[in-house]
C-alpha cells in the first residue's frame, strides 16, 4: 500500500456496529435492554452464558456474555469496504499494533462474516468488520427502534486518565474527530 493510500482522509467511512458487554448479571442486563431501553431481545439464542439484542436489521447489536469483568470486553466497528479496511490494517501495521483475524465461531458468535481484532489503547479489544449478518424477522421493540442508519449504533464515550493519547490513536487510526469534551 503506497503512502497516498495511507494518508487518505477515512472520516465518516467507520461506525459503531456492536458492543460486547461480559458481565454474572445476565438477568439484570436482559431487564435493562429489554424493558429499560427497549431492545429486541434475540429470544431463538438458546446459549445460557450469553444473549444479544437488535435494534434495527443487523442480527446482533448488543451481545452480554457471561464472565467475571462487568465491564464493556469489545467495541465492533464496521468499515465501509475492504480498501478503507486495508488502509486501516497498514496503519497499524506502521505502529506494531498486533492484528489478529477472527475465527468463524467467534464471527458467528458477534454476528458478522469475519472480523480483525486489535488491543485498543485501554487494553480493550476494537474489533473490526466489513459486513454484518443481517436480518428480515420483524423487530419486538419498547419503542419504535433506533434511526441512525449509516451511524450504525451512533456513538460511544470512552473516558480515559491519559485523554491525548486517546484521542491521537483514534485520530490517526481512523481520522476520527472530537465532537466535546467533559471534564
Amino acid at each position: 500500500m503506497n503512502t497516498t493510500t495511507i494518508d487518505q482522509d477515512i472520516f465518516g467511512s467507520v461506525r459503531m456496529g456492536y458492543a460486547v458487554i461480559e458481565s454474572n448479571k445476565l438477568k439484570q442486563w436482559k431487564i435493562f435492554l429489554q424493558q429499560g431501553l427497549g431492545l429486541h431481545f434475540n429470544a431463538d439464542e438458546k446459549s445460557i452464558n450469553e444473549m444479544s439484542f437488535r435494534m434495527d436489521n443487523h442480527a446482533k447489536r448488543l451481545i452480554v456474555q457471561k464472565g467475571d469483568s462487568e465491564d464493556f470486553i469489545a467495541l465492533g466497528w464496521q468499515v465501509a469496504d475492504q480498501q478503507t479496511l486495508d488502509i486501516i490494517l497498514a496503519r497499524l501495521a506502521e505502529r506494531e499494533i498486533v492484528v489478529e483475524k477472527s475465527s468463524l465461531a467467534e464471527a458467528e458468535q458477534r454476528g458478522v462474516k469475519a472480523f480483525w481484532r486489535i488491543l485498543g489503547p485501554k487494553k480493550q479489544n476494537i474489533e473490526l468488520f466489513i459486513q454484518a449478518d443481517l436480518t428480515e424477522q420483524p423487530l419486538q421493540m419498547l419503542s419504535s427502534g433506533f434511526i441512525t442508519a449509516q451511524a450504525g449504533m451512533g456513538h460511544v464515550a470512552i473516558t480515559s486518565r491519559k485523554p491525548l493519547k486517546m484521542q491521537r490513536f483514534w485520530q490517526e487510526i481512523f481520522n476520527a474527530r472530537v465532537s466535546d469534551y467533559v471534564e
